[in-house]
């Protein structure tokens, strides 16, 4: 597991991992949503304020993605500059992840946006995290998290909402 960490992906297998990663991501909703029906009870449901077909709804989206990825990703590189091992950067994961989560809404919400923030971990740290090419792996996390923002509103519209 740590050389597949260490080695750098390339742009091509960065776009893959994004997109396993966002299966994983929706594949994992469903999975809990459907084995633990009442987690939704549970998750936070103050709405944010967003209107889902106004044009400048995708901006917001991405804007939000990045400023999400540089507070909860970018820190991840601290334990990859001192040289800390993979099962004790993968600690920091799980603490950044339930954070994450946390500040999402309620306990629960660590059941489904603190899982997803951990694959957007992975996705940073396999992207260019672990080797110090930051730019690249704060694209890469971005890019998955507003793809999944922007499904999750795609499919809210799909279902009826107006804003969420």
């Amino acid at each position: 597991m740590e050389q597949w960490f260490h080695k750098e992906a390339s742009f091509k297998e960065s776009v893959f991992l994004i997109i396993v990663m966002l299966a994983a991501a929706y594949w994992y909703i469903f999975c809990i949503g459907t084995a633990f029906p009442g987690l939704a009870d549970h998750l936070s449901k103050t709405p944010i304020g967003i209107t889902i077909a106004a044009p400048s709804t995708p901006l917001f989206i991405l804007v939000a993605a990045f400023f999400e990825e540089l507070i909860f990703r970018f820190p991840l590189s601290i334990p990859v500059r001192r040289g800390l091992s993979v099962p004790v950067i993968m600690i920091f994961v799980a603490v950044f992840s339930i954070i994450f989560g946390l500040l999402h809404g309620t306990w629960a919400n660590i059941f489904m946006q603190g899982v997803v923030g951990a694959l957007f971990s992975v996705v940073y740290l396999k992207c260019g995290g672990m080797s110090g090419n930051y730019p690249k792996a704060l694209a890469a996390s971005t890019v998955i998290h507003f793809l999944y923002n922007m499904i999750a509103l795609g499919l809210a519209y799909i279902a009826g909402a107006t804003a969420i």
